[in-house]
């Protein structure tokens, strides 16, 4: 990252960047950004003509550090606020034994799964994609994997956001058009394992948000809704299935 307070070195004069509620470390090569695991914790960059381009070739490559193995690490979307009727995670963790790539093929979305890289470790990540080779996925300078098949990029036709760390907004399709189709539409933030306890989700699948900004999730994992405020710190099981 630059020092600037965009965080950009030579953009070509049309990208604009923000940085939200982030912290200025030492990283693999001088400094990086350290973000908190919500999704009011981000980087986000603007105007990038490649990506909103359809079937047009693009890398994207960085470092990263987790302390957690979960959430996304790379979102794209048309939209500042990470959603409506384009948006998809291209870079972050399947599970807790993959890290994934994946891009829009117009009906579902395609991947390459990765290892599960070291946490408070640094690896390089790149995803590629192009006509010609497909979807590939670089760990620290070497091939990993590749989908050679993956020959169509749908791309949202403008020049789009890239945030780092979280997805914002955006919730599962149908409701905005973020599609669920691949591996990491689940997944929201850098932050939190799956499970049982009362602050965790296993398997979301609905998602409504009232008019005060409270947030219902439906869990078909753990057969429950559960209700988070504004203070993302308050989760409350609202319905419990199975249970009176």
């Amino acid at each position: 990252m630059d020092s600037s307070p965009s965080y950009l070195t030579n953009d070509g004069g049309t990208a604009t960047a923000i940085a939200v509620s982030v912290t200025n470390v030492a990283g693999q090569r001088n400094q990086s950004l350290s973000f908190t695991g919500t999704i009011n914790s981000y980087f986000q960059t603007s105007a990038l003509p490649s990506i909103g381009t359809v079937n047009a070739p693009f890398s994207i490559a960085l470092y990263i550090n987790p302390d957690v193995l979960s959430g996304t690490i790379v979102h794209i979307s048309k939209y500042e606020n990470g959603t409506a009727d384009w948006c998809l995670p291209f870079i972050g963790f399947a599970s807790t034994t993959n890290l994934a790539i994946q891009i829009w093929g117009g009906s579902t979305a395609n991947y390459v799964l990765g290892p599960i890289p070291s946490v408070n470790s640094w690896t390089h990540v790149v995803q590629t994609w192009s006509s010609t080779s497909g979807l590939s996925l670089y760990i620290d300078g070497l091939l990993y994997g590749q989908d050679s098949t993956v020959t169509t990029y749908a791309a949202s036709g403008v020049a789009d956001y890239l945030t780092l760390a979280s997805t914002l907004q955006a919730i599962p399709y149908p409701l905005n058009g973020c599609s669920t189709t691949g591996v990491l539409g689940e997944k929201t933030v850098i932050g939190g394992i799956q499970g049982n306890d009362s602050n965790q989700v296993s398997h979301p699948y609905g998602l409504y948000i009232d008019l005060n900004n409270v947030l219902f999730i439906a869990d078909s994992g753990n057969d429950r809704v559960m209700k988070l405020e504004q203070d993302a710190s308050k989760r409350i099981i609202v319905v419990e299935f199975g249970s009176k």
